[in-house]
């Protein structure tokens, strides 16, 4: 049966989304956040709950801005989820979606977006963990982001997207791009790494937080400083601040080779794989 989250599902939703907590990261973060409202916030979630005998047994989270997540681990809902999708989003605008890999396919083939033709970005990446406990940090300093970096997390962000798939190079990345630098100054989730004299040199943050777990995201190297270990370096010591205050386990997913050599280097162990899908165009269902 499919119904919409109401107030006083807190909890019995967390506690389903957080049986499989590395690939809820998204869905818990903002029901934190954000509650069951929809509303507020772009990362303000609309939670759409399957159930079976009277347990919560799949979600499909659907943001203010368009993003949706995935989680259906019972294979013998999924004809019903097939179902149920197409009617229950009619009319909803849908830009992003992620989740483990099969489960994104099931639903983004559910709703009619199976068209590779869609996509900017649709692909499987590996999906990591990594326990903190006892980490050893790499050496380096880290700071936070200042107004005084904001041209730099600008430019830094509009690499980033266009080096993931994210951007593609249109006015509307370079504004979103200038968001993130305003955010990541703003926030307390972006760590920049500096050279012996003071430079910035590398960038990377958290995406995501619940409890005592953190997601990484939004690591980056100029194009002229890589192949330094400096992507490594950033997210070990971020991760040996992050165990200071008492976090307890990491998770990433990896955009490329490259990015999965420095993760395991530090550590990281794939644990599974995580589709990210994002349209050239929202869908409008």
């Amino acid at each position: 049966m499919h119904r919409i989250a109401q107030p006083g599902d807190e909890a019995r939703l967390d506690a389903f989304l957080a049986q499989r907590p590395a690939s809820a990261m998204f869905l818990r973060s903002n029901l934190a956040a954000h509650g069951l409202s929809g509303q507020g916030h772009d990362h303000a979630t609309t939670y759409h709950l399957w159930e079976k005998d009277g347990q919560i047994a799949g979600v499909f989270g659907l943001t203010q801005n368009q993003n949706t997540m995935v989680q259906f681990p019972d294979n013998t809902l999924n004809d019903q989820i097939c179902t149920d999708l197409p009617r229950v989003l009619a009319g909803q605008p849908i830009a992003v979606m992620t989740g483990l890999s099969s489960e994104v396919q099931m639903a983004l083939g559910a709703l009619g977006l199976s068209d590779e033709d869609l996509y900017k970005l649709n692909h499987d990446e590996p999906l990591y963990q990594r326990d903190l406990t006892g980490f050893i940090p790499e050496q380096g300093a880290l700071r936070r982001p200042e107004a005084r970096d904001f041209d730099l997390l600008a430019r830094w962000f509009v690499g980033h997207f266009q080096d993931t798939g994210i951007g593609d190079g249109s006015l509307h990345s370079d504004k979103d791009a200038l968001v993130r630098a305003e955010r990541a100054i703003r926030g307390d989730g972006t760590w920049l790494l500096c050279d012996e004299r003071g430079l910035p040199v590398a960038m990377a943050g958290l995406n995501a937080r619940v409890g005592d777990t953190v997601q990484v995201g939004s690591v980056y190297v100029p194009t002229e400083l890589r192949n330094r270990g400096l992507g490594r370096t950033i997210v070990s010591k971020m991760l040996n601040y992050e165990a200071s205050q008492g976090t307890k386990q990491a998770i990433l997913f990896s955009n490329n080779d490259a990015a999965s050599r420095a993760y395991e280097a530090i550590g990281f162990e794939q644990i599974g794989t995580f589709r990210v899908a994002i349209l050239k165009e929202p869908a409008c269902l």
